[in-house]
């Protein structure tokens, strides 16, 4: 730790940094506004207070909050929320987006090799290999 930031992490309480955590939900960057400090003082004051569980929970409750306004969209009928779920919870159910790739008119995709010649040294070396590589394009 920089002295600088030790400096800032000591000005930190423990109790504020706490309080500060649950009253900006677990956001590190509106807890190190309230609080007057960088976000590396607020991460600094964090471990070495021991409190990563407080920044957790907080992470947690705000994804509770997050979900239950994700069923109540689901519940009000929203067509996107519930198109959401689907893809995210119900594909053991069969609900999922599958993408297929395929050749032209439905068949395998062709893949061709072409054997790139060494790099050129010379211009004449280099437009030499461009209309090599011109001709076996256009063989396809």
């Amino acid at each position: 730790m920089q002295k600088g930031t030790l400096l800032a992490t000591q000005k930190i309480a423990k109790k504020a940094l706490e309080t500060a955590l649950r009253e900006c939900d677990g956001n590190i960057t509106a807890t190190s506004r309230r609080l007057r400090v960088t976000r590396k003082a607020t991460y600094d004051a964090i471990q070495r207070y021991g409190i990563q569980h407080v920044l957790d929970e907080c992470r947690e409750e705000l994804l509770d909050v997050a979900e239950n306004s994700l069923h109540t969209l689901i519940r009000d009928g929203h067509a996107s929320s519930v198109f959401f779920f689907l893809r995210t919870m119900g594909r053991d159910r069969g609900y999922s987006e599958r993408v297929e790739s395929t050749g032209l008119n439905g068949g395998p995709i062709a893949i061709q090799s072409i054997d790139v010649p060494p790099r050129a040294t010379t211009i004449e070396e280099w437009i030499t290999n461009k209309n090599r590589l011109e001709t076996l394009m256009s063989d396809e």
